[in-house]
């Protein structure tokens, strides 16, 4: 009597929920490894940031602007152009940088070839890559957004410090800004940061505009304010730099929503940029009066540990 060898049905049933099982359990954890990845590299950007930003600084012996505005023809108008603009040079955009003319505002068309040049170092890994490439607007014109989902905070609003204030949430303060702010509030230099470079917020996470995104996730429709594509996506763009008007679950401030917010795709977490060039990772649910006094530059308030 010839023997068969081989898996009855049963068994390999058996087998294959055994190995979807086995799948089950890993995927979570392959991916929590890309996630950690992109982080690692989204980490990485700043770090190159905080490094060209220094450049610049002993270059020019100040902090470059949040914002540049220039008056040059006209005191009605203001030629305009965005942070990232004075960074080219420190970031191996040279090439872009000498395309680039200061000496028109930002969205001229002298402009276009540089503005439109894309800066892997200004993108997060971890946002949606699709709002880049090709992007559909209102009335089906087909754009291309050249973004970047790193910014500068200038300050918190006066509505939020005092509802945080009202909720007795935090502790009042002389002064609400952050470090890198528009050059109308005066120069900015390591000595001019009272609190101390290393206590200091200089660069922050934005991600994922032109569109738009909550807690639950994204928020696309076009008849909500502000409309998509909002502007400040672009990294030339003069208005791409946040206040924190809002809050949500009653003191939280980061990850409420990317609408000139402080807002990442890390679950949980946002990656900050420290005066002193180092890179700090901050719950979402950091106390208010820990994250106030490490935004604030010139408060005289005293950092507490996290």
């Amino acid at each position: 009597m010839n023997k068969r060898f081989g898996f009855s049905l049963i068994e390999l049933l058996v087998i294959i929920v055994i190995f979807a099982i086995l799948i089950a359990m890993l995927l979570p954890a392959v991916q929590a490894a890309r996630s950690a990845a992109r982080r690692t590299q989204c980490t990485s950007h700043m770090r190159q940031l905080g490094i060209a930003i220094h450049q610049y600084l002993n270059v020019h012996e100040v902090f470059p602007s949040s914002k540049i505005e220039h008056f040059y023809t006209n005191p009605n108008y203001a030629i305009k152009h965005n942070i990232m603009a004075s960074l080219l040079p420190y970031m191996e955009a040279m090439q872009v940088y000498e395309k680039y003319d200061f000496s028109v505002n930002w969205q001229n068309t002298k402009n276009r070839s540089a503005r439109q040049t894309r800066i892997p170092i200004l993108i997060c890994p971890n946002a949606s890559q699709s709002r880049f490439c090709r992007y559909s607007t209102i009335n089906e014109n087909i754009v291309e957004y050249f973004v970047s989902d790193y910014t500068c905070c200038e300050r918190i609003g006066p509505g939020v410090s005092k509802k945080l204030i009202d909720a007795g949430a935090i502790t009042k303060r002389i002064d609400w800004r952050s470090m890198m702010r528009a050059n109308w509030d005066g120069l900015v230099t390591p000595e001019s940061v009272r609190d101390g470079l290393s206590n200091s917020m200089m660069l922050f996470e934005c991600s994922g505009r032109p569109h738009k995104y909550e807690q639950g996730g994204r928020h696309g429709d076009p008849n909500v304010t502000p409309k998509e594509p909002m502007e400040g996506a672009e990294w030339a763009d003069a208005r791409a730099e946040i206040w924190i008007h809002d809050l949500c679950n009653g003191t939280q401030m980061i990850n409420c929503s990317n609408k000139n917010e402080i807002f990442s795709f890390h679950q949980g977490l946002a990656v900050f940029l420290y005066g002193d060039g180092s890179v700090r990772t901050h719950s979402e649910t950091i106390d208010p009066e820990v994250f106030v006094s490490r935004f604030t530059a010139n408060a005289g308030d005293i950092v507490p540990e996290l």
